[in-house]
């Protein structure tokens, strides 16, 4: 991989650093069902160090904005927020708006990733 493979470092970007200041994926992968593989991918996780703590990565693989409502059994969350990266550079993430509720709802902007933490 090269620094021209934008796509890819915003791939990683999005589990290590997705908010620029040091925030990664959970430690503890979580089960996840309903996706789509040809349009999305969804994966999530908790912290073992911080059980308050639930992180989200979605991917939008098609060219046109995608709404994700994600329910997490189990998990109450309190305080979110959202980080995409996306075209043309993937290189500094955006703030993408997060309502939580009985589900977590968020939109994918076209061809981005989206990582989001929730806290309870």
């Amino acid at each position: 991989m090269s620094a021209t493979d934008t796509a890819q470092l915003g791939g990683f970007r999005a589990y290590i650093n997705f908010d620029g200041k040091g925030a990664k994926f959970g430690d503890t992968a979580l089960a996840v069902t309903g996706q789509r593989p040809e349009q999305n991918s969804v994966y999530a996780a908790v912290d073992k160090r911080n059980s308050r703590r639930l992180t989200l990565v979605a991917v939008n693989k098609t060219k046109e904005p995608m709404s994700f409502t994600i329910s997490t059994k189990g998990f109450k969350g309190r305080r979110a927020r959202g980080f995409s990266f996306g075209a043309p550079t993937f290189e500094t993430s955006r703030s993408v708006p997060v309502k939580l509720g009985a589900t977590i709802n968020f939109t994918a902007a076209p061809e981005s990733v989206v990582s989001v933490e929730i806290l309870r």
